[in-house]
């Protein structure tokens, strides 16, 4: 499958980085599909805050 579009994105949750970065056969695809990494970013984010699970990329400590 050909993907034609590529979309990124990288939001400041608090201080910590949240990139998403995604590749659709469309823009729209393409956009679509980063709204939902930024939304599984934000919350393994939230997740993490609240003590239940590393922020990816980052280690416990």
């Amino acid at each position: 499958m050909e993907r034609s579009a590529i979309t990124q994105a990288d939001v400041d949750a608090n201080g910590r980085p949240a990139p998403a970065h995604v590749a659709g056969q469309t823009v729209t695809q393409a956009v679509d599909l980063l709204q939902n990494r930024l939304a599984e970013r934000l919350a393994q984010h939230r997740e993490a805050r609240r003590g239940r699970m590393p922020v990816p990329g980052q280690a416990r400590q």
